[in-house]
């Protein structure tokens, strides 16, 4: 049987064929048939659920996309170029942070003195919600350092 093509050009050609429309019929009471979702809910308030991850179509997308996004932050090749970003344009971080480490009182100075000069934003040790307030960030410094001195 030789017809002048084998079995790889006669797969080739009929993927390369083109396909028969499906009658705009068919496709339209297919749609009918699927509930309308809206961000994971059908028309009745039921939760709909993706049938491969058991959570709502757009949580299913923003779980995908914080996947990807965790893939890149940990690339080393992706932490490598971020360290030389940010280098370029700050100084050594070990050199400022040990600065301000030995030498404490900066840190009351800055409370008593400096704070009225530029707007300050805060996250408490423990967490919770950015502190802006200048008595708020006061009141989270004496409680985190009671023996702290306010004075020059």
């Amino acid at each position: 049987a030789d017809s002048g093509m084998d079995g790889l050009d006669a797969m080739m050609a009929e993927l390369s064929a083109p396909k028969p429309a499906k009658p705009a019929k068919a496709a339209a009471a297919k749609a009918a048939q699927l509930p309308k979702v809206i961000d994971g809910f059908d028309a009745s308030g039921q939760l709909v659920l993706d049938s491969e991850t058991s959570m709502p179509p757009r949580a299913s997308e923003f779980v995908n996309r914080l996947k990807t996004f965790q893939m890149r932050v940990a690339d080393p090749c992706t932490k490598e170029r971020l360290n030389k970003q940010l280098s370029a344009c700050s100084a050594d971080y070990t050199a400022t942070s040990s600065y301000y480490e030995e030498r404490p009182q900066l840190a009351a100075y800055t409370i008593k003195t400096e704070i009225t000069r530029m707007k300050y934003t805060i996250v408490p040790p423990s967490g919770g919600a950015e502190v802006t307030d200048l008595e708020e960030i006061r009141k989270l410094f004496a409680e985190c350092y009671p023996d702290a001195t306010t004075s020059e």
